[in-house]
């Protein structure tokens, strides 16, 4: 049996198109290559830092690797590592003690042994799940239908691809983000452009001016409620005027 003490451990990085890593981890065997929660980069962007580690070692090694190169969430450095690691559990056994207790704990459990479908029993069935909606419904059928269309898509380090959504989503990361531009909802994503979705990208026609003005009224309406008088009255004061009634009421440390 294979143990943590033995030396077939290493820390690993994914990175960048420019070189930076992305994301440290540690693992055994085909680690390196499986999806965990993070985009899974090309093969020539999957590099192994350190080889030939204990489970404990590797374990220090890719706390420290992280804490030196900071993780992106919490605003100290380009890693999107969510935890600062070592929470793998390789090569965990069982001690005789829980080894018993989990015994007992399935005792009885046939894990769901088969069942002879009579037609008594189907018709049953079928009449206790009659409309409860079922998990593939129309639309997300259709979604997963288009998310497997293959679509042209270019960029301009790394040209031309006839891939899906899916399939840009695995190898660049932003599944949702590429199933937008194959729908026309967004322009581009990392650089990436759908060269032919499936309806044409039309940006949204937005009317600052009126936005900006609707932020002014907003402000006023609240600065004058905070001061007590109308909107009105607060328009026909002087800045001055607007500063000492403020400092009156304790706020003129606030805009005016």
């Amino acid at each position: 049996m294979k143990t943590v003490t033995e030396r077939r451990f290493y820390v690993y990085a994914y990175l960048r198109t420019d070189g930076t890593p992305y994301y440290i981890g540690k693992g055994t065997g085909k680690r390196i290559d499986e999806r965990h929660g993070i985009a899974l980069p090309p093969k020539d962007r999957r590099k192994i830092l350190l080889d030939g580690l204990t489970d404990p070692e590797a374990i220090e090694y890719e706390i420290a690797l992280i804490a030196c190169l900071g993780r992106k969430d919490l605003g100290a450095g380009c890693l999107r590592n969510l935890t600062d690691g070592g929470e793998g559990l390789s090569g965990y056994q069982y001690t005789e003690e829980l080894r018993q207790v989990r015994a007992q704990q399935l005792t009885g459990n046939t894990f769901g042994a088969l069942v002879e479908w009579t037609p008594e029993l189907r018709q049953k069935h079928s009449e206790a799940t009659k409309g409860i909606a079922k998990t593939r419904t129309a639309k997300l059928v259709a979604r997963h239908q288009e998310q497997g269309r293959v679509h042209t898509w270019n960029h301009p380090d790394h040209g031309t691809h006839l891939k899906s959504a899916s399939e840009m989503g695995r190898v660049w990361g932003g599944r949702e983000s590429f199933g937008k531009l194959s729908r026309g909802v967004a322009a581009s994503h990392k650089g990436w452009v759908c060269a032919d979705p499936l309806t044409a990208f039309a940006p949204a026609d937005t009317d600052h001016v009126a936005r900006i003005n609707k932020a002014a009224e907003t402000r006023t309406a609240k600065n004058a409620a905070q001061l007590g008088i109308s909107v009105e009255e607060y328009r026909a004061m002087t800045y001055n005027q607007r500063y000492r009634l403020r400092k009156e009421c304790g706020l003129a440390k606030q805009a005016a």
